[in-house]
Order: C-alpha cells, then sequence, then structure tokens
C-alpha cells in the first residue's frame, strides 16, 4: 500500500508484454514454460524473458549493463507499454480485471487464491476511502 501524505497522488503501473514482432530483438528470448510444471504458470500463461548482454567476467556481483524495460523501449515499435493510472483507481482496476475473468481466484488456482480474491473483494471499498483519507489512522485500521 502506499503510506504518507502523498498516496492520494500517487500512482500505479502495469507494463504489458507484447510479444508479437520481437524477432527484430535479437537480444531478448521469450521463454514459454509447459503448464504441467505448475498450477500457477497454467493459470497465468506464465512466460518469462532473457536479456542476452555482455558482461566482462570477474568475481564481483553482475549488474546488467541496460535493464531490460529500458532496453525494450529503445526500440520501435514500442513491445513494452508502461500504463499507469491513480492509485485511487484500484477499485475499478479490480472490477475490470474481474470483468475479464482476472482475479486470486483465476491467477492462484488454489484456496490461498479464492481466498485473495474473497479479500480483494472486500477490500476494494476500504482501499479507495484509504487512498483519498490522508489521515495516519487510516492507514492503521486497515492494519
Amino acid at each position: 500500500m502506499v503510506e504518507g501524505p502523498d498516496r492520494a497522488k500517487s500512482r500505479m503501473a502495469v507494463w504489458a508484454l507484447n510479444t508479437d514482432g520481437m524477432g527484430h530483438l535479437p537480444d531478448v528470448t521469450v521463454v514459454r514454460v509447459p503448464g504441467s510444471t505448475s498450477a500457477y504458470l497454467a493459470a497465468q500463461a506464465g512466460l518469462f524473458t532473457v536479456l542476452r548482454q555482455k558482461v566482462t567476467p570477474s568475481h564481483q556481483p553482475v549488474e546488467c549493463a541496460i535493464p531490460l524495460d529500458e532496453y525494450i523501449a529503445n526500440h520501435h515499435p514500442p513491445h513494452l507499454p508502461k500504463v499507469t493510472v491513480p492509485a485511487s483507481e484500484a477499485p475499478e482496476v479490480l472490477k475490470l480485471c474481474e470483468m475479464y475473468h482476472v482475479t486470486g481466484a483465476t491467477i492462484f488456482p488454489d484456496y490461498n487464491g479464492a481466498a485473495r480474491a474473497a479479500v480483494d473483494r472486500l477490500e476494494s471499498s476500504r482501499w479507495k476511502r484509504y487512498v483519498e483519507n490522508a489521515s495516519p489512522s487510516a492507514a492503521r485500521s486497515l492494519s
């Protein structure tokens, strides 16, 4: 959750990876994992991305020369658009996701996922009040 006096102005972000036409990004590989290995991967249609970069061998931790989102953003057409909305819109975003059958229960197909979906639904109205109310007591009331 967003804390502090600026929470009413805060934003949440989602990146949407467009895998179509990524052939012109030779350093990026999209790896699709069989859903039979995990119920979560099957439900989420999970995939991973690998950005191959040249590094100099050393005994130091490897740091990426460029993060994946920056690498992809520097190519056209953009394959990783970032969508931001005010955090106060979280309840509406949850409703829109639910319309497309994306809930805690569908992306986490177990008892915890069902519980997560139920809590999300119950808490969505409280979240809107939380974001709009800048008093510290509001944060404590949700704990």
